[in-house]
Protein backbone atom coordinates (compact mmCIF):
# COMPACT_ATOMS: atom_id res chain seq x y z
CA UNK A 1 0.00 0.00 0.00
CA UNK A 2 1.74 3.49 -0.67
CA UNK A 3 2.27 5.62 1.99
CA UNK A 4 -0.20 8.82 2.29
CA UNK A 5 1.60 12.15 2.61
CA UNK A 6 -0.25 15.30 3.27
CA UNK A 7 0.42 18.13 1.77
CA UNK A 8 2.88 17.16 -0.16
CA UNK A 9 2.59 20.03 -2.27
CA UNK A 10 2.98 22.68 0.18
CA UNK A 11 5.92 20.59 2.21
CA UNK A 12 8.17 20.14 -1.20
CA UNK A 13 7.70 23.97 -2.10
CA UNK A 14 8.38 24.74 1.85
CA UNK A 15 11.60 22.59 1.54
CA UNK A 16 13.37 23.48 -1.43
CA UNK A 17 12.23 27.33 -0.92
CA UNK A 18 14.48 26.82 2.30
CA UNK A 19 16.99 25.21 -0.34
CA UNK A 20 16.99 27.78 -2.51
CA UNK A 21 17.28 30.97 -0.46
CA UNK A 22 19.79 29.16 2.16
CA UNK A 23 22.01 27.53 -0.43
CA UNK A 24 20.86 29.18 -3.89
CA UNK A 25 20.26 28.03 -7.29
CA UNK A 26 23.06 25.95 -8.46
CA UNK A 27 22.88 23.82 -5.11
CA UNK A 28 18.74 23.09 -5.21
CA UNK A 29 18.05 19.43 -6.73
CA UNK A 30 14.93 18.07 -7.29
CA UNK A 31 17.24 14.73 -5.87
CA UNK A 32 18.34 16.68 -2.94
CA UNK A 33 14.58 18.18 -2.21
CA UNK A 34 13.13 14.83 -2.38
CA UNK A 35 15.98 13.77 0.21
CA UNK A 36 14.74 16.41 2.50
CA UNK A 37 11.48 15.54 2.13
CA UNK A 38 11.70 12.03 2.04
CA UNK A 39 9.84 11.04 -0.73
CA UNK A 40 10.52 9.57 -4.23
CA UNK A 41 12.42 12.25 -7.03
CA UNK A 42 9.02 10.85 -9.04
CA UNK A 43 6.40 12.19 -6.82
CA UNK A 44 8.18 15.90 -7.21
CA UNK A 45 7.76 15.37 -10.41
CA UNK A 46 4.24 14.57 -10.39
CA UNK A 47 4.13 18.12 -9.20
CA UNK A 48 7.00 19.97 -10.91
CA UNK A 49 8.24 18.63 -13.89
CA UNK A 50 11.61 20.36 -14.14
CA UNK A 51 14.08 22.93 -11.28
CA UNK A 52 12.99 25.75 -13.34
CA UNK A 53 9.39 24.82 -12.56
CA UNK A 54 9.37 24.13 -8.76
CA UNK A 55 11.64 27.71 -8.39
CA UNK A 56 9.06 29.76 -10.27
CA UNK A 57 6.23 28.00 -8.61
CA UNK A 58 7.95 29.09 -5.45
CA UNK A 59 8.77 32.65 -6.40
CA UNK A 60 4.92 33.06 -7.62
CA UNK A 61 3.60 31.81 -4.25
CA UNK A 62 5.48 34.65 -3.15
CA UNK A 63 5.01 37.51 -6.05
CA UNK A 64 1.14 36.55 -5.38
CA UNK A 65 1.95 38.20 -1.44
CA UNK A 66 3.79 41.06 -2.51
CA UNK A 67 1.16 42.05 -5.46
CA UNK A 68 -1.77 41.47 -2.73
CA UNK A 69 0.23 43.65 -0.58
CA UNK A 70 0.75 46.31 -3.53
CA UNK A 71 -2.71 46.43 -3.92
CA UNK A 72 -3.70 47.22 -0.65
CA UNK A 73 -1.07 49.83 -0.46
CA UNK A 74 -2.18 51.22 -3.60
CA UNK A 75 -5.19 51.26 -2.69
CA UNK A 76 -4.81 53.15 0.84
CA UNK A 77 -2.30 55.84 -1.49
CA UNK A 78 -2.76 59.38 -0.34
CA UNK A 79 -1.89 60.30 -3.75
CA UNK A 80 -0.52 58.72 -7.36
CA UNK A 81 2.87 59.01 -5.97
CA UNK A 82 2.94 56.86 -2.82
CA UNK A 83 1.18 54.42 -4.08
CA UNK A 84 3.92 53.76 -7.37
CA UNK A 85 6.52 54.65 -4.26
CA UNK A 86 5.06 51.25 -2.15
CA UNK A 87 4.82 49.64 -5.46
CA UNK A 88 8.43 50.36 -5.78
CA UNK A 89 9.15 49.13 -2.09
CA UNK A 90 7.36 45.97 -2.12
CA UNK A 91 9.31 45.31 -5.77
CA UNK A 92 12.32 46.14 -4.33
CA UNK A 93 12.13 43.69 -1.50
CA UNK A 94 10.49 41.29 -3.49
CA UNK A 95 14.06 41.92 -5.84
CA UNK A 96 16.20 41.35 -3.19
CA UNK A 97 15.37 37.54 -2.01
CA UNK A 98 15.48 36.35 -5.43
CA UNK A 99 17.88 38.87 -7.40
CA UNK A 100 20.40 35.50 -7.18
CA UNK A 101 18.25 33.17 -8.21
CA UNK A 102 17.53 35.05 -11.48
CA UNK A 103 20.90 35.78 -12.00
CA UNK A 104 22.00 32.61 -11.94
CA UNK A 105 18.65 30.98 -13.71
CA UNK A 106 19.17 33.23 -16.58
CA UNK A 107 22.41 30.73 -17.28
CA UNK A 108 20.22 28.14 -17.42
CA UNK A 109 18.91 26.92 -20.76
CA UNK A 110 15.86 25.93 -19.61
CA UNK A 111 15.11 29.49 -18.70
CA UNK A 112 16.49 31.15 -21.67
CA UNK A 113 14.37 28.78 -23.59
CA UNK A 114 11.19 30.05 -21.59
CA UNK A 115 11.86 33.33 -22.43
CA UNK A 116 12.24 32.83 -26.07
CA UNK A 117 9.13 30.57 -26.32
CA UNK A 118 5.53 32.39 -25.99
CA UNK A 119 5.12 35.27 -23.41
CA UNK A 120 7.67 35.89 -20.94
CA UNK A 121 7.34 35.85 -17.51
CA UNK A 122 8.65 39.80 -17.38
CA UNK A 123 6.03 40.39 -19.75
CA UNK A 124 3.83 39.30 -17.31
CA UNK A 125 4.71 41.15 -14.59
CA UNK A 126 5.00 43.81 -16.12
CA UNK A 127 1.40 43.77 -17.49
CA UNK A 128 0.49 43.01 -13.79
CA UNK A 129 2.41 45.72 -12.56
CA UNK A 130 0.64 48.45 -14.99
CA UNK A 131 -2.83 47.03 -14.12
CA UNK A 132 -1.67 48.15 -10.82
CA UNK A 133 -0.91 51.79 -11.75
CA UNK A 134 -4.00 52.12 -13.93
CA UNK A 135 -6.28 51.20 -11.27
CA UNK A 136 -3.82 53.88 -9.39
CA UNK A 137 -3.73 56.26 -11.92
CA UNK A 138 -7.82 55.87 -11.97
CA UNK A 139 -8.35 55.98 -8.95
CA UNK A 140 -6.50 59.61 -8.35
CA UNK A 141 -8.82 60.96 -12.04
CA UNK A 142 -4.93 61.26 -13.41
CA UNK A 143 -5.33 61.34 -17.37
CA UNK A 144 -3.06 58.73 -19.11
CA UNK A 145 -2.73 56.83 -22.55
CA UNK A 146 -1.91 52.98 -22.62
CA UNK A 147 1.49 53.18 -22.63
CA UNK A 148 2.07 55.15 -19.58
CA UNK A 149 1.32 52.43 -17.46
CA UNK A 150 3.69 49.94 -19.15
CA UNK A 151 6.60 52.42 -18.83
CA UNK A 152 6.62 53.08 -15.63
CA UNK A 153 6.03 49.46 -14.65
CA UNK A 154 8.97 48.51 -17.73
CA UNK A 155 11.32 51.61 -15.74
CA UNK A 156 10.45 50.39 -12.02
CA UNK A 157 11.46 46.92 -13.32
CA UNK A 158 14.67 47.97 -15.12
CA UNK A 159 15.99 50.28 -11.92
CA UNK A 160 14.97 47.66 -9.75
CA UNK A 161 17.92 45.88 -10.25
CA UNK A 162 20.53 48.07 -10.29
CA UNK A 163 22.28 48.46 -6.89
CA UNK A 164 23.29 52.29 -6.77
CA UNK A 165 19.50 53.43 -7.30
CA UNK A 166 16.77 54.71 -5.07
CA UNK A 167 13.27 55.81 -5.84
CA UNK A 168 13.87 59.37 -5.74
CA UNK A 169 15.81 59.39 -9.17
CA UNK A 170 13.30 57.84 -10.81
CA UNK A 171 10.15 59.86 -9.29
CA UNK A 172 11.59 63.08 -10.53
CA UNK A 173 11.01 61.88 -14.10
CA UNK A 174 7.82 60.03 -12.78
CA UNK A 175 6.86 63.39 -11.32
CA UNK A 176 7.33 65.52 -14.56
CA UNK A 177 5.36 62.70 -16.56
CA UNK A 178 2.54 63.27 -14.57
CA UNK A 179 2.16 66.58 -13.57
CA UNK A 180 4.62 68.32 -16.66
CA UNK A 181 6.41 71.14 -15.49
CA UNK A 182 7.78 71.01 -12.41
CA UNK A 183 6.13 73.89 -11.08
CA UNK A 184 2.59 71.98 -11.73
CA UNK A 185 3.49 69.92 -9.01
CA UNK A 186 5.12 72.32 -6.67
CA UNK A 187 1.77 74.37 -6.73
CA UNK A 188 0.18 71.18 -5.48
CA UNK A 189 2.47 70.94 -2.64
CA UNK A 190 3.16 67.66 -3.70
CA UNK A 191 7.15 67.75 -3.28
Amino acid sequence: MPKVIENIRETILKTAKNTLLSDGYDKLSLRGVSGQCNIAVGTIYNYFPSKIALITAIMLEDWTVQKDIMQRACANAENVETGIQSIFTNLHEFSLVYQDVWHMAMHSKEVKDEMINGRSRRQMLIEQLAELICELLERFKMPYDSFLPRFIATSLLTYIMEPDFDYEQINKVFKRILYGDTEIYTQRGTV
